[in-house]
C-alpha cells in the first residue's frame, strides 16, 4: 500500500542512538520497556488513514485495515534515554 513504508524503521535501532551518545562523550542512562499490544480498532484505522493516506486518493479505509492487519500485535517495546546535562 505504501510501498513497504510499515515495515521501515522510523527511528533508528536503540543500540544505534545509545552509540552516538556515548562517542560524543555522553553516558546515558537507559531503560527499557514493554507495553502490552492494543487492540485495533476503529480510532486506530482512522488516525493511520489520515496519517498516511494522500490528499485526493479517496477513503482507503479498507486498504488500512489490511495494512494493519498485516503487521505484528505482539507486545511493543520501547527504550527511554536520558542524560545529565551540563554546561
Amino acid at each position: 500500500m505504501w510501498g513497504g513504508a510499515a515495515s521501515l524503521a522510523l527511528v533508528p535501532p536503540a543500540h544505534d542512538a545509545l552509540a552516538v551518545l556515548v562517542e560524543l562523550g555522553i553516558r546515558p542512562r537507559v531503560r527499557r520497556w514493554t507495553k502490552p499490544a492494543r487492540a485495533r480498532g476503529a480510532d486506530e484505522v482512522e488516525l493511520t488513514r489520515r496519517r498516511f493516506a494522500f490528499p485526493g486518493t479517496g477513503d482507503r479505509t479498507d486498504d488500512v485495515t489490511r495494512a494493519l492487519d498485516g503487521l505484528p500485535q505482539g507486545p511493543r517495546e520501547f527504550v527511554t534515554v536520558s542524560w545529565d546535562h551540563s554546561p
